[in-house]
């Protein structure tokens, strides 16, 4: 193994908000048990061994903090699992990521965030913040987020936005990019609000919808990156590096499911972010290695396990790069309810000209 990423989640699905869209909270509540709490010491330092019992000297290792809220966990438990890991490397390298909501954010994290070079990803919806990222009270968090952009403007963190965009938020992209410029936003990433698992949800992202955003913002963002303006919108620059260096730095982008690690609290493992259910998991990362739950029969079924073909995706020009996108977005960016048509079929036919042309230029 040379290039691992693995996510986990130290405090489960405990959260200090009560977002109206939060896809974890169903996927929680679709398992016996809705939250493991959180990570005690003793897990941490089995799940560090056992994650370094697979990786030899010179591989790279990426472990990224999500939840839940992750800042739940306590700094004190970072400080220890950060010193625990450095111990373990033996010349692996070492990369942090972690994902917050921004409600716990001070100094203190900051500078643990500075000191050992996180990238961190903050959440913060750029125009309906309020109407969807409430706290346990019903209270918007607009400002309290915005603080926490502040302090990390102010002790230099490495900081991207993730924005989740809902059927609703998409109706605006020109607010969206407005925004983003009075916000002095560099990194975006729009995370595609999903209905729950078992139903569709109002504010549930359509194939339509995610066409249409992106398609008005496209257009604005490439007239900024021709005077000289370049604002990341990850899916943007995914597309690009995939047509320009032939590389894929999003799960799913090519339609074939990477091999994820993700951990719960109490060392179970799941093969992916959106299906951490009981029968998903493969096992516990406190009693088995990494190569052990690779090779495991659910991990491998999962990875295997061929997507419903549409009649679309057939005769589709961009079947060759595309291949029917990620499983769990099939119902947001994909495929429409009529099977009629595709969102990210649109965008990309759209918009070919333009990527093509920002490829040339890397």
């Amino acid at each position: 193994m040379k290039n691992i990423s693995i996510m986990i989640k130290p405090a489960s699905s405990m959260c200090n908000m009560q977002c109206r869209y939060c896809f974890y909270r169903d996927v929680s509540n679709n398992r016996d048990t809705f939250s493991y709490g959180l990570m005690s010491n003793e897990i941490a330092s089995k799940v560090l061994k056992n994650i370094f019992a697979d990786i030899s000297p010179g591989a790279s290792l990426t472990i990224a903090f999500q939840g839940g809220e992750p800042t739940m966990a306590g700094l004190d438990f970072y400080e220890r699992f950060v010193t625990k890991a450095k111990s373990m490397a033996n010349g692996i390298s070492l990369a942090w990521a972690f994902q917050t909501n921004g409600l716990n954010i001070d100094d203190r994290w900051c500078q643990f965030f500075v000191k050992h070079k996180f990238l961190v990803g903050l959440s913060l919806d750029v125009v309906d913040h309020n109407a969807n990222r409430v706290d346990i009270n019903g209270k918007g968090t607009w400002n309290t987020v915005l603080n926490a952009q502040r302090q990390f403007i102010k002790h230099g963190v490495k900081y991207n936005i993730l924005c989740v965009l809902t059927n609703q938020l998409a109706r605006y992209p020109s607010r969206v990019w407005k925004s983003l410029n009075q916000l002095n936003v560099e990194y975006v990433q729009f995370i595609p609000c999903l209905s729950d698992l078992h139903k569709s949800t109002p504010m549930g992202l359509t194939p339509e919808r995610f066409a249409s955003f992106y398609n008005n913002i496209i257009p604005l963002w490439h007239k900024a990156f021709a005077a000289g303006k370049y604002i990341s919108i990850k899916l943007i620059d995914d597309i690009i590096n995939l047509l320009a260096k032939k590389t894929v730095n999003a799960c799913g982008l090519t339609g074939q499911c990477s091999p994820q690690f993700v951990i719960e609290s109490d060392g179970g493992v799941y093969p992916c972010d959106f299906y951490v259910m009981d029968k998903y998991r493969i096992g516990n990362m406190c009693e088995k290695s990494l190569n052990h739950h690779f090779e495991s029969d659910i991990m491998q079924s999962f990875l295997s396990k061929d997507k419903e073909e549409n009649k679309l995706c057939i005769s589709c020009k961009f079947r060759g790069i595309c291949n029917g996108g990620c499983k769990r977005m099939k119902d947001a960016m994909y495929i429409s309810h009529n099977d009629e048509f595709c969102g990210y079929g649109d965008i990309l036919s759209k918009n070919w000209g333009v990527f093509c042309d920002v490829a040339r230029t890397i």
